[in-house]
């Protein structure tokens, strides 16, 4: 999974590897608790690197909303995108 979400990232250094490590162990723990499972399925890796994504990219503008600086301006989502939230919600088992 390290792999593949370096690859997303266009990360080819090893330097950042024990936050990506985090992202995606906060990723694997949100699904495996979203989804009441003990472990996560290879489809539900994959969403784990999508949302390791989102959240280094993420990172250091944790509660913003928008941000303008230098006549550049981002907007963030809030929350998973529709796409995420559709595969955890057809992998969740009811209890």
């Amino acid at each position: 999974m390290l792999r593949n979400l370096k690859l997303k990232l266009g990360i080819k250094s090893n330097d950042e590897d024990g936050l990506l490590n985090i992202y995606l162990d906060d990723a694997r723990d949100y699904i495996k608790s979203y989804c009441n499972l003990t472990e996560t399925t290879d489809r539900l890796d994959r969403v784990a690197v999508d949302m390791a994504v989102i959240y280094y990219n993420k990172n250091g503008v944790e509660g913003q909303i928008s941000h303008s600086e230098g006549g550049i301006s981002r907007g963030y989502t809030d929350g998973l995108p529709k796409e995420i939230v559709s595969v955890l919600k057809s992998e969740r088992k009811l209890i």
